[in-house]
């Protein structure tokens, strides 16, 4: 168990930096090799999965956060309809 959170806390810090790097695609990645260490399908999330959440939802404001007022509202729209966000 030890090594899965192992695994999800490296990534956290890998992911961040290639965000600030703004290598996202590279940071989304990351993040999703981590999840399929914690969090694969067919099995529930394992507590070390909330880091990787976490990760996940910085790169998806660093996006929200480059877009413009008007592309922001739209993908906000979008992501309520989908059900991603409240």
């Amino acid at each position: 168990m030890g090594e899965y959170y192992s695994a999800a806390y490296c990534c956290h810090p890998l992911g961040q930096v290639q965000r600030a790097q703004s290598s996202l695609d590279a940071a989304v990645g990351t993040y999703q090799q981590a999840l399929e260490i914690t969090a694969a399908p067919g099995r529930p999330a394992m507590p070390a999965a909330g880091i990787v959440f976490i990760g996940m939802g910085e790169v998806a404001c660093h996006v929200l956060g480059k877009l413009g007022a008007a592309n922001r509202t739209e993908a906000v729209t979008r992501a309520r309809q989908l059900g991603l966000i409240p």
